[in-house]
């Protein structure tokens, strides 16, 4: 960790000097930003004790909602003052102009907040190049853009990444956290939710899904989180798609993002699990979408320069693939979709850090 943190300020410094200031720069980079990721407000901002899932005013200062056309649609988590991560397929078929963001927000029937929340729209969004579809929910991993940066305040804060080592999270509780977007329900909840839950340990919570006869898949995915604790049937399972999984880092005692609410297994409100998206298994593709739209603008929030070359890699690795392995059609088309999409995201972002005088390693 400790070299990794010398590497990014040489780099930092060697990257921002070499970089002229650009009018976009100077328009959304808005307050100096203190970087101090994974806040949490355990009493709230304003004080008080927890009351039931409610989570207290400002508890958790990262966490966002996004709108569709003023529906919510779910939540998302802000992981630089213009850059956020959410759930893949709650963005399928969706453009950029029919979302909106809002950071801040505690209870939506509240209009009078001591600190006022604070909405963004979408630029752009890119999708996991890997992302397997809404049938199978594979890397659901969707990293947003938002037109102006989001200042920060007492409620509006960032939250850490995990380290890109595999990171371990099984002496301490951690905690989901969101909104629930169904409205419609008789016990919608207006507050952010909060519930404290235990992760399971991979090998038994596959098992034990598998055993239980309605997990609907033959394994438990390497780019999932499985929670089997009896906490789970507290979260808004039908509308909490892409609320935070934060748990405090072994080792750093960070509070880290460590997952995004993707799916539950059991149905409301009896369910037996609930399946997160892995953020560290997405880690080079959330660095390598942020450095390809904002250059070296955000390095002091989270850098992995093990990450850079993510797009050649993963391209190297696909082409290495259909030389060498007899696949079925439906393995080639899936992958053949998946080496399109990196060969467009890796030509996008040449011309992005073009425009910022920006190279990559």
């Amino acid at each position: 960790m400790g070299l990794r943190i010398l590497i990014l300020l040489l780099i930092s410094v060697h990257a921002i000097s070499a970089r002229p200031q650009t009018e976009e720069d100077s328009d959304d980079a808005g307050e100096e930003w203190k970087v101090e990721c994974g806040l949490h407000n355990k009493n709230g901002i304003e004080g008080g004790s927890p009351k039931g899932i409610s989570a207290q005013k400002g508890e958790w200062p990262h966490a966002c909602i996004i709108f569709r056309n003023e529906e919510i649609i779910g939540s998302a988590s802000l992981i630089a003052p213009e850059v956020l991560v959410s759930v893949a397929h709650k963005l399928e078929n969706v453009s950029p102009d029919e979302l909106k963001i809002r950071c801040g927000e505690y209870d939506l029937r509240n209009e009078s907040e001591q600190y006022e929340h604070q909405d963004r729209k979408v630029k752009n969004f890119t999708i996991h190049p890997y992302y397997t579809g809404s049938k199978t929910v594979k890397n659901d991993i969707v990293v947003l853009h938002t037109t102006e940066a989001f200042k920060q305040a007492p409620n509006v804060n960032t939250i850490c990444l995990p380290d890109s080592d595999t990171p371990v999270f099984t002496d301490s509780k951690c905690y989901s956290m969101g909104w629930d977007s169904a409205k419609e329900k008789e016990s919608w909840e207006p507050k952010m939710t909060q519930v404290q839950i235990d992760l399971t340990n991979r090998n038994e919570c596959e098992t034990s899904l598998l055993d239980s006869g309605i997990f609907p898949f033959s394994s438990l995915d390497k780019s999932w989180i499985c929670s089997e604790d009896s906490q789970v049937q507290k979260t808004p399972c039908e509308g909490g798609a892409g609320n935070s999984l934060v748990c405090q880092e072994d080792g750093t005692n960070r509070n880290v993002l460590a997952g995004l609410a993707a799916f539950s297994i059991g149905g409301c409100p009896n369910g037996i699990a609930e399946i997160f998206a892995s953020v560290s298994d997405a880690i080079c593709f959330i660095h390598y979408e942020t450095t390809c739209k904002h250059g070296s603008k955000y390095l002091d929030h989270y850098y992995y320069p093990e990450c850079n070359d993510y797009a050649k890699e993963k391209i190297a690795e696909l082409e290495d693939l259909f030389k060498t392995a007899r696949l079925t059609a439906e393995a080639s088309k899936y992958n053949q979709d998946v080496l399109a999409k990196l060969t467009a995201l890796k030509e996008s972002c040449k011309a992005d850090l073009a425009i910022r005088r920006f190279q990559l390693g």
